[in-house]
């Protein structure tokens, strides 16, 4: 799954790379099985970092569910339906490396994870 970007799937790439990062959240294992949504989901971050998005519950689920919690049971649905949120995202405002800009803007992933820290932050104040 490396060369691709969240930015750049058409809807084939993205059925196909749905279906492997499903495999990949069912079998890989670094946190506790009620943290897994964090985990993996920073875990593969790492690994693809132009595909997958970071989540956290502070700041990714309070702004796109408004609360932080979440299920044992849901964990791979909500990791999914971010994935597909942030692919829309990008293509929604068309981004590209041309709008890295500053340091902590690495990949696209991270520039809208960067942009709803921002704007969650804002919010709470």
């Amino acid at each position: 799954m490396t060369g691709y970007k969240i930015n750049n799937l058409n809807n084939t790439e993205e059925q196909e790379i749905k279906d492997k990062l499903s495999i990949l959240f069912d079998n890989f294992e670094v946190m506790v099985k009620k943290a897994k949504l964090v985990g993996v989901s920073k875990a593969l971050h790492h690994l693809l970092p132009d595909l997958v998005p970071p989540i956290d519950r502070k700041y990714t689920l309070h702004f796109f569910y408004g609360n932080t919690n979440y299920s044992e049971k849901d964990q791979k649905e909500k990791f999914l339906a971010i994935f597909d949120k942030f692919r829309l995202i990008s293509k929604e405002l068309d981004l590209t490396e041309k709008d890295l800009l500053g340091q902590w803007d690495t990949s696209i992933p991270k520039l809208i994870d960067n942009a709803i820290i921002g704007f969650v932050s804002d919010v709470k104040m």
